[in-house]
């Protein structure tokens, strides 16, 4: 984004406000009010407004309801338990689910909310969802805005418990979360008809992170920084062929689930199957025989423990005529999403899966080189389609879960290894999830490629869901997919250099941009999935692969804990009075040179902002640099160049955010 200098139409120059921003105390995982692991099967949760259940804080009301608040196995995400609250949009537009704490609660410490939620169809019109607390005295702040809730698969939702955020629904209190008795989610259909079921599971406080400002020309109150550290619970991992084809490692697979399922929020399980040849089979003499051990082992762990795990079978093809299928073909395709058949279904003639408890729940497709060229576009948004008919067709709800294997984003290229905002739009309308190939970038400056990730995790973010263009033409998918971003833990190569592309600069660079979306309240933050892993084998690293003791150790503490400078020591340094910009200096190129003082050690960001018509300032900031962290001992200046920043003549206003 192109950052701008404050001019006044007759030439004259506005100061440069700055503001140094410090954030304190960043939280690890969100606190959790309910998982709903506690319930039984087909257990009521809630049949009135209060919470008259035993066992229960659930309560439901609204004009819409029509049932009772239902929990059930294997409807929580990732096969967990989950809530089901049926609603019919014909007998009115509001329906509510309640949740009760046991005596009033300060949330100031956590404001905000976070539930992973879908709906079983999509009606005649679009469904919101809000969130609400009550205060003591019966006044209730509800959400401002509805964030849309037409996804059919399990989303995380986000709400800011803040006053610019809410509106006063009832009652006459000021805002406050210094005592809350309940906390509300309300679904709203205003033209919609039918029946409609709400699943909701995770229910919890959102992961914040108090804020101190000061600066040097304007006076900034005290506000609210919302970071999505600490908030992944659904990520991917590439598992590579061993486990499918090698007997030894069947006995690796109870500690694999461990790791990923208590751990490292692990969900979705790409496991490579092998190559597709010419003719859309798998290649000739591909070891599959070990497919049903494979799959009963992982089933057994899932029964033992009461989770279950999103098992995808993973295809690969080098997508030219000379190597690999030709997709452009219908007679390949149609071959492909036999082979496909065969990885879900125990009963269609040549299933790998013959003999296994479980079958894969979808497939994955690593297809390459799939950009630039549009007969591959044409080729493979049409595979999409007939996959998904495919397996329907042998017994998956919906297909199961599709999912493909992208490359990085651009605009105005036409490399076969690049894919453009219109070729990702398209594909995310066809599949359930897309895993980002985000390495080999030959990068070798770690604060260069957690600009690279932040920039390509809200660009293609934008992309899928339409709002890359803003024409009213590109309507955001109705299928909801998610999007998972490559982090990487393979052995170092000419393209790849594991000290810079690794799960600590990857988790930097996606949680700035995720966090720059979730300030702005871009809807696009909801089509974002998590991580996704290459590449896991045995999980010692002996092989150049991710490690336990040291890859999924720095990827738990840095993206599931959310602690990015980890350990946060016991008392943490003050910089109140430390942290100050210095100067700020026009070069004739129109660069603009931002100095500060600030602490060693610690991670800053330059953030702008252009304001407001009104000349206001104090929102809307983004990112401009990426993550700097300053060695040295006591204070230590630094500084941050915006290249032709002063080149227009709109307002342009800094501050640096500082974190521990």
């Amino acid at each position: 984004m192109k950052a701008k200098k404050p001019k006044t139409s007759c030439g004259s120059r506005f100061p440069i406000a700055v503001t140094a921003m410090l954030v304190l105390g960043a939280m690890g995982t969100a606190l959790g009010y309910d998982d709903f692991e506690s319930y039984t099967n087909g257990q009521v949760l809630a049949t009135a407004t209060s919470n008259t259940v035993s066992g229960s804080r659930w309560g439901r009301f609204g004009a819409a309801t029509i049932d009772v608040v239902t929990a059930y196995t294997n409807q929580g995400v990732a096969g967990t338990v989950g809530a089901q609250y049926p609603l019919n949009w014909a007998l009115g537009n509001n329906g509510n689910m309640e949740f009760w704490f046991d005596a009033p609660l300060d949330l100031t410490a956590a404001p905000g909310l976070t539930v992973s939620l879908h709906i079983d169809t999509a009606v005649l019109s679009n469904t919101t969802v809000k969130a609400a607390f009550e205060e003591p005295d019966g006044t209730i702040w509800q959400s401002t805005t509805g964030q849309l809730l037409s996804n059919t698969n399990y989303v995380n939702f986000l709400f800011p418990f803040i006053s610019s955020a809410m509106t006063r629904s009832t009652g006459s209190s000021a805002f406050s979360l210094t005592a809350i008795k309940d906390l509300r989610l309300r679904f709203e259909n205003a033209g919609g008809s039918g029946i409609q079921k709400v699943f909701a599971d995770d229910f919890g406080a959102v992961t914040w992170t108090n804020v101190i400002t000061s600066t040097n020309s304007v006076l900034v109150t005290n506000q609210v920084f919302l970071t999505s550290r600490g908030m992944f619970n659904r990520n991917a991992l590439w598992l590579t062929g061993g486990y499918a084809s090698n007997s030894g490692s069947l006995s690796l697979v109870p500690a694999l689930a461990l790791q990923m399922g208590t751990k490292t929020d692990v969900a979705y399980w790409f496991v490579n199957m092998g190559s597709i040849g010419t003719n859309g089979f798998m290649v000739s003499g591909t070891p599959l025989g070990q497919v049903p051990n494979f799959l009963n082992t992982v089933k057994s762990w899932e029964d033992q423990h009461g989770k279950r795990f999103v098992l995808v079978a993973w295809l690969n093809a080098i997508i030219t005529n000379a190597v690999g299928p030709g997709v452009t073909n219908p007679v390949t395709r149609a071959n492909i999403v036999t082979e496909c058949q065969r990885f879900v279904s125990t009963s269609v003639p040549g299933s790998h899966v013959v003999g296994a408890n479980r079958t894969f729940d979808g497939v994955h497709f690593d297809f390459e080189p799939s950009g630039g060229d549009t007969n591959l576009a044409n080729g493979l948004l049409p595979l999409m389609d007939q996959t998904r008919a495919g397996l329907t067709s042998v017994g998956l709800t919906n297909g199961g879960h599709i999912s493909f294997a992208s490359q990085r984003y651009a605009t105005g290229t036409s490399s076969t290894a690049r894919w453009s905002p219109d070729l990702y739009y398209q594909m995310a309308q066809k599949v359930d999830s897309l895993g980002v190939m985000l390495y080999d970038t030959t990068i070798n400056s770690a604060s260069q490629f957690q600009g690279v990730v932040r920039d390509q995790t809200t660009n293609i973010l934008h992309a899928i869901s339409g709002t890359y263009w803003n024409d009213g033409l590109h309507p955001a998918p109705t299928n909801h997919p998610l999007m998972f971003m490559g982090f990487a833990a393979y052995l170092t190569t000419s393209d790849h250099n594991s000290a810079v592309e690794n799960f600590t600069n990857d988790a930097f660079g996606a949680d700035a941009g995720i966090t720059d979306l979730i300030n702005r309240h871009d809807p696009s933050v909801n089509y974002f999935g998590g991580a996704v892993i290459y590449r896991h084998t045995d999980g010692t690293g002996n092989d150049g692969s991710a490690s336990y003791t040291n890859d999924w150790q720095r990827f738990q503490e840095k993206w599931i804990w959310g602690i990015l400078n980890s350990p946060i020591p016991a008392v943490l340094p003050d910089i109140s009075s430390v942290l100050q910009i210095l100067s700020i200096s026009v070069a004739t190129n129109a660069d603009v040179n931002l100095s500060w003082a600030t602490l060693p050690g610690l991670t800053n960001v330059v953030q702008s902002t252009t304001g407001d018509t009104s000349g206001n300032f104090t929102s809307n900031f983004t990112d401009i640099s990426p993550p700097i962290v300053v060695p040295g001992s006591n204070t230590v200046t630094t500084n941050y160049v915006e290249v032709g920043a002063a080149a227009s003549a709109s307002n342009h206003y800094y501050r640096v955010r500082v974190s521990y």
